[in-house]
């Protein structure tokens, strides 16, 4: 009996992930982007702007989507923090980067993504702020971007 009271004490002291266990972040960010002729190495044209990313993270599953894809990436929570790599290539576009948000707290977001579609190579920078969000915002973020 003593060891059922003590197994009861450990179920309740550990707060584990559950399978419909997700994290809704908002992050206001800078975007760079640096659009340069791969033959040549010239730099055809520089673009900043501020722009708002939405996030649905699905902790069991170990993956995420934003407001404006359909589909899934991978990632890790490492050191209090989500870290994506990015690595596609497919029909002449080759994708690579990382993203990384502080997610406990959450705070930061940084990511640097290189793209590359025929003769054109286009390195983006994203900096930004993140805060917690309910589905319903995360939901009509995603309307709001159809």
């Amino acid at each position: 009996m003593k060891y059922l009271s003590t197994l009861f004490t450990l179920v309740l002291a550990v707060s584990p992930a559950r399978a419909d266990d997700f994290i809704y972040l908002e992050c206001e960010n800078t975007t760079r982007a640096i659009f340069t002729e791969i033959k040549t190495q010239k730099i055809i044209k520089e673009r900043t702007k501020d722009e708002t990313l939405t996030l649905k993270i699905d902790l069991s599953n170990k993956k995420f989507t934003t407001h404006k894809d359909s589909q899934w990436d991978e990632m890790e929570i490492k050191d209090k923090k989500l870290k994506a790599t990015i690595n596609k290539d497919e029909n002449g576009l080759s994708v690579n980067g990382n993203l990384e948000i502080e997610i406990d707290p959450v705070g930061k977001l940084a990511s640097k993504i290189n793209f590359i579609a025929w003769a054109i190579a286009t390195e983006i920078e994203m900096s930004g702020d993140c805060y917690s969000i309910d589905e319903s915002a995360f939901n009509a973020a995603r309307q709001k971007a159809k």
